[in-house]
């Protein structure tokens, strides 16, 4: 948390008069106050130093030399402090060297000198640090927050020895805002910081310089930033404003203004011999946006003296813990001369540390004076130095300077994660309380440290596995610098356990699967770190813990998990019966989800054929049996079906019979059968055989006899009587020759009518007869010629042909 510094100085102004005549005056012991540094404005809800200056401003002529051993600071509601809920708590405040913290009742804190201090007199001042945090700013221009001050010249306390706020001076406030740019005003210089009472025309420069607040350094002082131009600075002297400055005190680039004034002339007349505050002031800017606040310096001295000897205390400054060198020069004459051989007396907080004389150049130095036991810081007229011959003393500046420190860390070492948490300790080498922090809050945390002497224990909480980053700083204060970080890593790594992968073969069913894991601790699980699965096939699967801080072995904490193809259900459906000259289509039923493609197959079956889904019947009188095929895709195997029956059908076909009505010839008779379609194969299935001659009716019948149609008649064959009618089939004919001689027949067409000579030749009366016949289907008896002829005979030559043409019978 950025810590803001809030100086904070109570500047008393210290008039006393000195006159020509006594003055008896009443008791009149009192203090004022104001910030300085540009904390006059503050930004809400930061942490800050307030550096509180208080001087002791008391106007008794009659006791000059009163002193303060107690003061109390009122801080306003709003302010916090590093205590629980915000109490404020005694770490909080930095009291200068030798005093403490005597109470704090609320928001009322108390500091009290641990002896008496009898240098806190008139025009002296001590600087108390105060540790706050600021209340929430408001809009602008924020609120006002008035720092009531008490002093007392008692330890316990009493009115009588109260030293009063000083009436009409305003209290030291603080304006916390979200609206200013904070600025820092440094008083560098008062040259010279020593002049005499007598010679007006001594001058004193002082220069100051103005810059922007940037913000403060680990232990709370305040670091410049950019240098402001072209603003008014206001310096004075023991309170009072010095309106003499010999040119306007306005700042240059480098944000430095001077005033160069004669003391003696004002702006405190008559300027009488002692110590004067001088110090600077801004009065802010509205112009810029943000505006600047106002800021004011701290105070440097300006000693007078009231004799021509003039002694000069040069500011020191020394490492916490360390020795500083101290130098005073004293001077005298108008030209201020170093005056050599004298003894001068140096003191710190007003305690003797020591004596040196002078040298030719009138300067006293006294080395190695130790600083041990005072903190940090910046103290304003802590050095003094006497010059005891002429009751000459003049203050200085101490400035103690933070000091290195070490720290010692080393890492635990790796860790297990289960463990939790392991402690750390480091060891700071001027036994301050080391801070621990995690540079890797996913991976690890670290509680407060508690200190021990000059280690500093803390517990380091694990929050995953990886590197955790503890870093150790101390941040230092007032009397010791920032230490340099150690940063140690470790490992928070897993707890070995054994785990079982088990069930490594599965079957596909379409749903994500896993094989199963169990591990040797008792409430620690595990998983396959490549499941679930869903799709067939194999994967390399190791162990890993769910639960944090564990790492699975173990010979079964790997494996190869395998998902199965999963085997389908595939069964012919169709058809069930297929008639031959149609065609069937076959169908199945399939694993949904399986894109295999399925083919049918009729197998050995002698009864059919199947192309495609497409069933056809080779022979219905056979049988036929179809299997369905699926081919296996990226999830099931290839499979076959079982066997399925289609039913075979013969074709209707007809048995046609004709001739079944015919007239007896005499002959076999039977009637004329054909099938359609043809030359199908028949069975007789008549009650009367085959074929008949004798008219009659006949049972007659056919069945078709095929492997591939059936079909059947059953009728009647009837034999009706046929009509009669005499036909002359042929006639005899005779003839004799003249000679007696034999005689011989022959057709004039033999395919009309045929002519055979008869045996014997002769008939009774001696005649030569033929047998005429008619030929082929001629039954017209006209056309049939027949011719005689006689060869001759011994004594009788060939007779001429003699032709005889018959007539048709009579009807």
């Amino acid at each position: 948390m950025k810590r803001l510094a809030l100086s904070m100085t109570i500047l008393g102004v210290a008039w006393w008069l000195w006159t020509v005549r006594t003055i008896h005056a009443s008791n009149d012991r009192y203090i004022v106050a104001q910030f300085t540094n540009g904390t006059s404005q503050e930004p809400g809800g930061a942490n800050a130093t307030l550096d509180l200056t208080v001087f002791n401003d008391i106007r008794n002529l009659s006791y000059p030399n009163h002193f303060i051993q107690w003061i109390q600071v009122t801080v306003p509601a709003g302010f916090t402090g590093s205590g629980a809920g915000g109490a404020f708590v005694s770490s909080d405040f930095i009291p200068p060297a030798g005093w403490s913290v005597s109470s704090i009742a609320g928001n009322v804190i108390t500091f009290i000198s641990a002896s008496t201090n009898y240098t806190f007199n008139a025009g002296q001042s001590r600087t108390f640090l105060l540790k706050v945090h600021t209340p929430t700013a408001t809009a602008c221009p924020g609120t006002t927050y008035a720092f009531p001050v008490l002093g007392n010249q008692s330890t316990n306390g009493g009115n009588g020895n109260t030293y009063k706020y000083r009436p009409g001076v305003p209290l030291a406030t603080v304006a916390v805002t979200n609206c200013v740019t904070p600025t820092y005003l440094v008083l560098n210089s008062v040259q010279p910081n020593a002049i005499l009472t007598t010679g007006s025309s001594q001058t004193v420069t002082l220069t100051a310089t103005l810059t922007t607040l940037a913000g403060h350094d680990p232990v709370g002082n305040p670091i410049p930033g950019t240098p402001l131009q072209n603003e008014p600075l206001t310096f004075t002297e023991g309170g009072l404003a010095i309106t003499t400055c010999q040119a306007v005190p306005q700042t240059n680039s480098s944000g430095i203004a001077t005033c160069t004034y004669t003391p003696l002339t004002g702006p405190i007349t008559p300027l009488v011999a002692g110590n004067y505050d001088d110090s600077a002031s801004f009065a802010g800017d509205s112009v810029p946006f943000p505006p600047y606040g106002g800021s004011n310096s701290s105070t440097k001295q300006l000693t007078v003296n009231a004799t021509a000897t003039s002694l000069t205390v040069a500011d020191a400054s020394g490492p916490y813990g360390g020795s500083v060198t101290l130098t005073a020069t004293l001077a005298s004459g108008a030209g201020q001369t170093g005056v050599s051989g004298q003894t001068i007396t140096f003191y710190l907080n007003g305690s003797s540390v020591g004596s040196a004389s002078t040298n030719n150049s009138g300067v006293a130095t006294l080395n190695n004076v130790s600083i041990a036991g005072i903190a940090g810081g910046t103290y304003p007229a802590y050095i003094s130095a006497t010059f005891a011959a002429d009751a000459i003393t003049n203050y200085a500046q101490l400035v103690v300077t933070p000091v290195g420190q070490t720290i010692t860390f080393n890492g635990p070492g790796d860790q297990a994660f289960p463990n939790g948490s392991v402690g750390i300790s480091a060891t700071d080498s001027v036994s301050l309380l080391v801070t621990f922090t995690s540079n890797t809050t996913n991976i690890c945390t670290v509680g407060t440290g508690t200190l021990n002497g000059s280690m500093t224990s803390a517990t380091v909480s694990f929050v995953s596995i990886g590197q955790c980053s503890i870093t150790a700083s101390q941040s230092g204060n007032s009397s010791y610098g920032v230490a340099t970080p150690v940063t140690q890593t470790f490992n928070i790594g897993n707890a070995a356990m054994t785990c079982t992968l088990a069930n490594m073969s599965v079957i596909y069913t379409g749903l994500e699967q896993s094989p199963t894991c169990s591990t040797n601790v008792a409430g620690v699980s595990c998983k396959a770190n490549n499941a679930p699965q869903i799709s067939p096939g194999s994967y390399p699967e190791n162990a890993v813990s769910l639960t944090a801080g564990y790492t699975c072995s173990g010979p079964a904490s790997s494996g190869t998990f395998i998902i199965n193809k999963a085997t389908p259900t595939i069964t012919v459906t169709g058809p069930g019966s297929v008639t031959y000259g149609s065609t069937g289509t076959a169908t199945y039923t399939l694993t949904s989800g399986d894109t295999g493609t399925v083919t049918f197959s009729a197998g050995s079956s002698s009864g059919c054929s199947v192309s495609g889904t497409t069933v056809s019947v080779t022979n219905a009188s056979s049988t036929c049996s179809l299997t369905a095929s699926v081919t296996a895709d990226s999830n099931y195997t290839a499979a076959t079906s079982a066997a399925f029956l289609v039913t075979l059908n013969k074709a209707l076909a007809l048995v046609i019979p004709s001739n079944l009505i015919q007239t007896y010839t005499g002959s076999s008779l039977q009637p004329s059968v054909a099938t359609a379609p043809a030359g199908l194969s028949l069975t007789y299935t008549g009650s009367d055989s085959l074929p008949r001659t004798d008219v009659g009716s006949y049972n007659v019948g056919w069945a078709i006899n095929d492997n591939n149609y059936y079909g059947s008649y059953s009728g009647t064959f009837q034999i009706t009587g046929a009509a009669q009618s005499i036909t002359f089939q042929s006639f005899i004919v005779a003839a004799t020759s003249t000679s007696g001689g034999p005689v011989t027949f022959s057709s004039g067409d033999p395919n009309l009518c045929t002519v055979t000579a008869t045996d014997p030749a002769t008939n009774q009366a001696g005649q030569y007869t033929a047998v005429v016949t008619l030929a082929g289907s001629n039954t017209d008896w006209t056309k049939c010629k027949v011719l005689a002829d006689q060869a001759g005979t011994p004594n009788y030559s060939a007779a001429p042909e003699a032709t005889a043409i018959l007539g048709n019978p009579a009807p």
